[in-house]
């Protein structure tokens, strides 16, 4: 364990090397720190042990991810978190005092905590009616959710605005200017820029998107063409999700009038954002299990769940459990490209666009 712990406690580069060690060589990441620190402790490793170390790793993990969020956000110098709070609080007291002067708020925190019993509700797994079948939670149940306690937004709108007509032309007046700001340049003027690859490169480029242009124009030709094509792909990757997905959307509209299908509940939520997130998940390498042997992704372990401490309520069962999750997750989607290429080789012009971004602020601002 103190091996581990060394390894842990070591710099950005000493955990590179190990990882990259344990990739290249295809042994586990136990196997690899150990080979670093002290080879002979190799010599009496059981299967056992090995599995206790990893265990003991992901723990240690765990809770060296917490400590460093906990650090960031209440410990850091200077306090960023408090001032931040501060200064949103000192720009938001006057609408507040405001609001609380003009709006009656107990009816609406009543709201907000029937809507908090609600939700919490509805994330609790449930079984099937007439049935001992385990049936996760979907989209369509959120969207019950929103729908069941839509009149409470709607309640506290109407009071907003018919007791604050100052406030409601203030944040009116806001989302219009902010939609404008983050709208991409276009000679089309009831479209957006969006970037398209061909032979000649990207075409209705945005101000951002024009260092990586540059970047994507200084390549040698070959990796152009490697690039280019990886970029195609994944264009129409993401035309395949958003297409999926808005077909999602309407199956659960249609269920809740009444039109759907009955297995609208086994299938995985709308949202390319989510299906890109998943797919990121499943594609993360994972460690061996066995000291040797060929390395897992997330799509692998998908159905275990992390160790907790126990719960004094009565679970669902976990084999129940892995079988739903695994129900719900088949792939129904395409599979997303390989794009390394292209982050290879834009990625770091990309980086620097951010970073200009965040000191010089959005396009248009003027603050």
């Amino acid at each position: 364990m103190s091996a581990i712990d060394w390894h842990l406690a070591a710099d950005r580069n000493q955990h590179d090397s190990v990882r990259k060690k344990s990739i290249r060589q295809q042994k586990s990441i136990i196997i690899a720190i150990f080979e670093t620190k002290n080879p002979q402790l190799l010599e009496s490793l059981t299967d056992r042990q090995h599995t206790a170390c990893l265990d003991y790793y992901a723990a240690q993990l765990a809770i060296r991810d917490r400590e460093q969020i906990v650090g960031v956000m209440c410990r850091s110098s200077p306090d960023l978190t408090t001032a931040i709070v501060l200064e949103v609080l000192g720009a938001l007291d006057p609408m507040i005092r405001v609001v609380h002067k003009n709006v009656d708020l107990r009816k609406h925190l009543s709201a907000i905590e029937s809507f908090l019993t609600d939700f919490i509700k509805t994330t609790k797994p449930k079984m099937r009616d007439n049935s001992s079948e385990l049936r996760l939670i979907a989209v369509k149940d959120f969207v019950e959710l929103l729908h069941r306690n839509r009149h409470l937004l709607y309640t506290y709108l109407h009071d907003f605005c018919s007791g604050c007509p100052d406030l409601r032309d203030t944040w009116r007046d806001w989302m219009k200017n902010a939609i404008k700001a983050f709208r991409q340049k276009s000679k089309d003027p009831g479209m957006g820029a969006i970037p398209v690859a061909t032979e000649l490169g990207v075409t209705n480029l945005s101000d951002t998107e024009q260092g990586l242009q540059d970047a994507f124009n200084k390549l040698p030709n070959q990796r152009q063409a490697i690039v280019l094509e990886r970029v195609n792909a994944h264009s129409k990757y993401l035309m395949a999700l958003q297409k999926l997905s808005r077909e999602k959307m309407q199956q659960i509209i249609d269920e809740m009038h009444g039109k759907g299908h009955s297995d609208v509940e086994k299938i995985s939520g709308p949202g390319i954002y989510a299906a890109r997130w998943q797919a990121l998940l499943d594609e993360t390498l994972i460690t061996p299990f066995i000291p040797r042997g060929p390395l897992r992704s997330g799509k692998d372990i998908k159905h275990l769940r992390a160790a907790r401490r126990p719960d004094a309520q009565s679970a669902p069962n976990t084999a129940e459990m892995s079988a739903a999750i695994l129900a719900q997750d088949e792939p129904t989607g395409p599979v997303p490209p390989d794009v390394s290429a292209v982050t290879e080789a834009l990625g770091p012009q990309f980086k620097r666009i951010v970073a200009y971004m965040s000191r010089d602020g959005l396009p248009g601002d003027k603050s």
